[in-house]
C-alpha cells in the first residue's frame, strides 16, 4: 500500500509515521517546517515540501500538492496526522476526490477539537465533564474567585491548543496570581477533578466505536486497563455526534467516586499513539485498511442472515480474519509455511464456522 501523510510538525507526526509504517504502508510525507525532519527517517519513503502556509485559509496551493502527489506516484491512499493537517484534509477530501483513512466531518472536527465546544455539546447530551466556564479577561476570573462565585481547585486552558500548552491548575489561593500572567484570550475555566488522569482513544464507524484503548501513561509507566463508566461516555458521545474516524479523550477518574470525566477531545492521531501499537493495537493499521474492514463485516453478516454460517458479531469477526488473511501471506511471502493453501482457506473457514472464539454474539 502506497501512503500520503500530511504533516506540519514533527514529534506527533513521527510517531504516526512509525505505526503506518509497521502496518506495511509505504509512506510518503507532504509538509514543512518542523515536519522536514521526517525525510531522516527510514519509514519515510520520499518527502514533498510543502508550500502551504498553515495560518493561510487559502487551500489552492496544498490541494494542487496533494493531487499532484497522489497521482504521480501512485497514491493509494491519504491520511493526517494533527490537528492542523486532519482539518485540512476534512477539507480537501471531497473536492479532490481522494482516497483517506476514516474522518470525521468538518462540523463534527470543529465541535470536538474546540475545548469550549466539546464542554457545552457533553453538558447538553448528558456525557459527564467537570463545570465548565468562559472568561474574556483574567481579572473578571480573579474576580468571580474573591467573591466566591467559583470555588477553587480549579484547571485554566486555551480553547484552541494541544499538548497541555498554557495549562495552569490554581489548586490554591497560592496560586491566584498565576492568573494574571496568563497571555491567551479567551480562558476556559474547568472544576479541577481531584483523580487519576487516563485516556481513551477510539477508532468509531459513524457513531459506533469499533475499537478502543483507555490507557495510563507517565513518563515511568504505560498500562491498558479497562473501565465501563469512561467507555459508556465516550459511547453515549460518539453515537450523538456521529462521530466518524479516529479520536482521543483525556479524562480523570474522580479519586473519591470513581466515576470518569470527559475533560478534553482531539479528533485525530494522537502523541501516545505508538504505545497503543506497542501494547498490541495499531490504529494507523485499523484505519489504513478500514474499507477492508467494512467489506469482510458485510460478507460475515450477509452470510449469517442466509444461514452458512453460525452468527457472529460481524465487527470484531471482522477485524480477526483480515488480520488471520495477512499473517497468512507473510507466511508464503517468506517461505515460512510449505502446506497447500488448500489448508489456509480451510483453516479460516473452520475458524469461522467455530464462531472465532471470543466473537460469538451473545
Amino acid at each position: 500500500m502506497k501512503a500520503l501523510m500530511l504533516a506540519f510538525g514533527f514529534a506527533l507526526p513521527y510517531h504516526v509515521l512509525r505505526c503506518a509504517s509497521a502496518a506495511g504502508a509505504k509512506v510518503s510525507v507532504l509538509g514543512n517546517g518542523s515536519a522536514e525532519l521526517l525525510r531522516y527517517s527510514r519509514h519515510c519513503a520520499r518527502f514533498h515540501r510543502s508550500r502551504f502556509d498553515c495560518k493561510s485559509e487559502d487551500y489552492k496551493v496544498i490541494a494542487a500538492e496533494v493531487a499532484d502527489v497522489v497521482e504521480s506516484s501512485n497514491v493509494d491512499i491519504v491520511f493526517p496526522t494533527d490537528d492542523v493537517s486532519t482539518r485540512l484534509l476534512i477539507i480537501l477530501r471531497e473536492a479532490l476526490g481522494i482516497h483517506t483513512t476514516p474522518l470525521p466531518s468538518l462540523e463534527q472536527f470543529d465541535t470536538l477539537n474546540d475545548k469550549w465546544n466539546f464542554s457545552c455539546y457533553c453538558q447538553d447530551i448528558g456525557v459527564r465533564v467537570p463545570a465548565t466556564s468562559l472568561y474574556q479577561m483574567p481579572q473578571e476570573l480573579i474576580r468571580d474567585i474573591e467573591t466566591g462565585r467559583l470555588a477553587l481547585p480549579l484547571t485554566i486552558k486555551p480553547t484552541d491548543q494541544s499538548g497541555s500548552r498554557g495549562v495552569q491548575h490554581i489548586l490554591g489561593s497560592a496560586d491566584l496570581g498565576v492568573i494574571q500572567s496568563i497571555d491567551y484570550a479567551p480562558l476556559l475555566v474547568q472544576q479541577h477533578i481531584k483523580g487519576k488522569t487516563v485516556g481513551i482513544s477510539v477508532l468509531c464507524d459513524h457513531g459506533r466505536v469499533v475499537a478502543h484503548n483507555i490507557q495510563y501513561y507517565d513518563l515511568e509507566e504505560y498500562r491498558v486497563f479497562r473501565n465501563d463508566d469512561l467507555r459508556e461516555n465516550v459511547d453515549r458521545l460518539a453515537e450523538a455526534v456521529g462521530l466518524h474516524g479516529m479520536a482521543f479523550f483525556d479524562a480523570v477518574i474522580d479519586a473519591e467516586s470513581g466515576l470518569a470525566y470527559l475533560v478534553e477531545c482531539n479528533p485525530r492521531f494522537w502523541y501516545s499513539v505508538y504505545l497503543c501499537m506497542l501494547a498490541g493495537l495499531n490504529f494507523l493499521d485499523l484505519s489504513l485498511h478500514f474499507e477492508q474492514v467494512k467489506m469482510l463485516e458485510e460478507v460475515i453478516a450477509d452470510a449469517a442472515v442466509a444461514g452458512q454460517i453460525r452468527p457472529l458479531a460481524a465487527e470484531p469477526a471482522a477485524f480477526t480474519i483480515l488480520e488471520m488473511i495477512r499473517g497468512l501471506i507473510v507466511q508464503r511471502v517468506f517461505g515460512w509455511s510449505r502446506q497447500s493453501s488448500a489448508n489456509d482457506v480451510d483453516f479460516l473457514f473452520d475458524m469461522i464456522w467455530k464462531g472465532l472464539a471470543g466473537c460469538t454474539e451473545s
